[in-house]
């Protein structure tokens, strides 16, 4: 039955005051994840919770309907407030008379409350949540429906879900959705014309751009004007113009002009082209704290006609305010980061034209300027950067030059989650497809033989543990990052050597010269190099995600491998702890990739301690970004007593850092090892042409106090660094030392 929002019960409003309304990432029906078969890190793609961080979301492949997944719920003793539900926001405003979701629900020991199917249709539109048929007690698989009419022209998202209200536990598995009895998997998506204007997918028709000094100058003010009517102007964020070709329709007269009035003149023609603004009333902001703001000093303050000032600014004041209604631009949904649509990669054109290089660069400069949270920690001036760049995009000669300046771009960000990550076929090459026996990392400012990938009779390597590599195919490891390092990024130093270290045994040739030294004696070998998968490189990588999260270390000493360790082990981590002398919880590896940040933090917690802000984009303001209140860590059930070590380095990056925030916020916690990493946030993806891929951070992380974390990594209470004679006695000084100090 559905309820109007004002209407509803008190029980039902954590669910109505809790925010479902976030961008859907699925591009089309064919990624839909209904049935939750597509998993990712132990978590269903596309599908987020909201409610009790407490109360245990997982995947399960014991009890299922269908298929080999389903998703459960599971409360948790002692825990408020007593709700959680797996929400799916749909990918498209429904057209049609009434929705209805279906799905198959099994149920066990389900007291004060029950389990159930939602819809909810924002802006506070209506809801239904199974309150008079919700599921109780324990029972086996069986289909339910619910229903809402629908309100297109009200409705600006729609989640649908599973949800827990009260004790017990509840799985999930089979759902679907109709609009007026069709299936919405078979249903056509609204079709944009920005979609259908094909006219430039060969090319830009742009082959050169000329590169003197007033020429570039009009080249920054054109970036600075098309991002700004990218993400303002409605009719570009409606759809009806694909503004990449837009772009291409404008440059060729725009290059040609031979002064600046004749500049501002074509920019305000091309502005008044986009038709006549309405006048849109831009929601009140109260309350809120900003963070970053969007800046549009280089309007008002720029060296440009009043005029073109006066149509910049009428745009802002007029500027589309529809959150989830963006055509290039939306909200993630398991946080506030950006998601980037309809951003074409061109991967046809591995080496684009002059006109598409220089799409690129004005895509990323804009992207960076509106929707990266650490724009004010980027160490250089972001206009001098787009000065700096344009000549470098333009002219790059070739497939490889192309993505060696696209990869030095990146990294002048210094985020480290911002690279590379797929596209880039000639660098690979360029890198090579051979890699050492051996891994390698920076100790003491040494590249060192840390640990051997692959050690057998066919698989052999020169080196021993802790032998020092100081020249490779005859140059000298310094000289070799000091030539490489912009083609690292990195957050920092220590994760740009991190990142360096991986590759710098790597080559397109079977065989590599080395020089080192071991006990002060040096060798010069010729050293056979092996492809990826006869190192079993992955596997090395992966091993302790296939250890167990638990063991017991000499002195009663707890020990937690976080690359296992799911929600699900939280309540018998708790049992296990109970009887031991302290714990050291380890943050050096991948994670298992579930959250567990809040669950184990409130194992160490007396009562809610705040552990993090964050920082997030405000939609209706590109540019300006939002301090939202601090996050806090809850306390359910003993809190443990003990000392709690987290061990941390350089490889502690992203999630891992977040957990070691929230473990800080315990009664007795000590950082011990290295700085993290310093790149945190929910990463946000996007393609640039020529098929690349990269990725920010999509918001930003404090502490609670406000300092920052992006860049600087946790700082450990306890400093400890792995030395050469570590590695060559093959221990892990880390874990001793933190044994020694559980032992105090």
């Amino acid at each position: 039955m559905p309820y109007l929002i004002r209407s509803f019960p008190l029980i039902i409003l954590f669910i109505i005051n809790t925010s479902c309304a976030q961008e859907s990432k699925l591009s089309d029906a064919k990624n839909y994840n209904l049935s939750f078969e597509k998993v990712i890190s132990n978590q269903p793609t596309y599908w987020h919770t909201l409610g009790n961080n407490q109360y245990l979301s997982y995947i399960d492949s014991d009890q299922v309907k269908n298929g080999e997944y389903s998703v459960a719920l599971e409360s948790v003793e002692n825990s408020m407030p007593k709700f959680k539900s797996w929400v799916f926001m749909l990918p498209k405003h429904l057209e049609g008379k009434e929705i209805t979701l279906s799905g198959y629900i099994k149920t066990e020991n389900i007291t004060e409350g029950y389990a159930g199917l939602m819809i909810r249709i924002d802006p506070g539109v209506s809801i239904t949540v199974m309150e008079e048929q919700g599921v109780k007690g324990t029972t086996d698989w069986k289909e339910y429906k619910v229903s809402l009419p629908l309100q297109p022209e009200k409705t600006k998202s729609i989640a649908i879900g599973g949800l827990l209200l009260g004790n017990g536990k509840a799985w999930f598995d089979d759902f679907k959705v109709f609009v007026d009895g069709n299936d919405i998997t078979l249903l056509k998506g609204k079709v944009y014309p920005a979609s259908t204007d094909i006219e430039f997918q060969n090319g830009s028709k742009i082959n050169s751009i000329d590169l003197s000094a007033d020429k570039v100058e009009n080249l920054m003010l054109l970036t600075k004007v098309w991002g700004f009517l990218k993400y303002h102007h409605p009719k570009i964020a409606k759809g009806e113009l694909n503004w990449d070709y837009e772009l291409f329709r404008f440059l060729p007269k725009y290059l040609s002009i031979a002064s600046s009035e004749e500049r501002e003149i074509l920019l305000v023609n091309w502005i008044e082209k986009l038709g006549q603004l309405n006048s849109l009333v831009q929601p009140r902001q109260e309350g809120v704290n900003i963070f970053l703001n969007n800046n549009t000093d280089w309007i008002k303050t720029g060296a440009f006609s009043s005029k073109l000032k006066n149509k910049l600014m009428q745009i802002y004041e007029n500027r589309w305010n529809e959150t989830n209604n963006h055509y290039y631009i939306g909200v993630g949904q398991e946080s506030e980061n950006p998601i980037f649509k309809n951003e074409s990669a061109y991967e046809k054109m591995p080496y684009p034209d002059a006109g598409f290089r220089l799409l690129s660069l004005m895509r990323y400069w804009n992207i960076i300027q509106y929707y990266f949270p650490y724009r004010n920690l980027i160490d250089k001036n972001w206009d001098g950067v787009l000065k700096e760049y344009i000549p470098q995009f333009i002219l790059a000669k070739n497939e490889l030059d192309y993505e060696l300046v696209v990869l030095k771009l990146i990294g002048e960000v210094g985020d480290s989650h911002a690279n590379i990550w797929s596209g880039a076929d000639k660098l690979d090459q360029l890198k090579g497809n051979y890699f050492a026996p051996s891994k390698v990392d920076f100790i003491e400012n040494k590249l060192v033989v840390t640990n051997h990938f692959a050690r057998t009779p066919l698989i052999q390597t020169p080196f021993k543990l802790g032998d020092i590599i100081t020249h490779v195919n005859n140059q000298s490891i310094e000289s070799i990052i000091d030539s490489l390092k912009i083609y690292y990024p990195g957050s920092n130093e220590w994760t740009v050597k991190r990142n360096l270290a991986q590759e710098i045994l790597r080559s397109p040739s079977n065989k590599m010269k080395v020089k080192f030294t071991r006990d002060g004696q040096t060798y010069i070998k010729e050293m056979i190099l092996y492809p990826r998968h006869e190192l079993d490189m992955q596997g090395f990588y992966l091993k302790e995600s296939k250890m167990n999260y638990f063991k017991i270390l000499e002195s009663n000493v707890g020990y937690v491998n976080t690359s296992s360790l799911l929600p699900e082990h939280i309540s018998e981590l708790r049992e296990k702890l109970k009887d031991t002398k302290g714990v050291i919880i380890d943050l050096r590896h991948s994670p298992s990739g579930a959250e567990i940040y809040h669950s184990l933090g409130s194992l160490f917690v007396e009562n809610a301690v705040p552990f993090v802000r964050t920082i997030c984009m405000n939609m209706n303001k590109p540019g300006e970004f939002i301090l939202r209140p601090p996050n806090q860590i809850g306390s359910y059930g003993s809190t443990f007593k003990g000392k709690v070590i987290v061990l941390l380095n350089e490889n502690t990056q992203s999630s891992q850092e977040y957990t070691a925030m929230a473990l800080k916020s315990g009664v007795n916690t000590i950082l011990l090892g290295s700085p993290t990493a310093g790149a945190d946030g929910n990463m946000s993806n996007f393609q640039l042409p020529g098929g690349i891929s990269t990725s920010i951070s999509g918001i930003g992380i404090l502490y609670p106090d406000g300092r920052h974390t992006q860049r600087i990594g946790l700082i450990p209470d306890v400093y400890v660094l792995r030395t050469v004679k570590g590695i060559k006695q093959g221990n892990d000084e880390l874990l001793k030392r933190a044994i020694e100090e559980i032992n105090r």
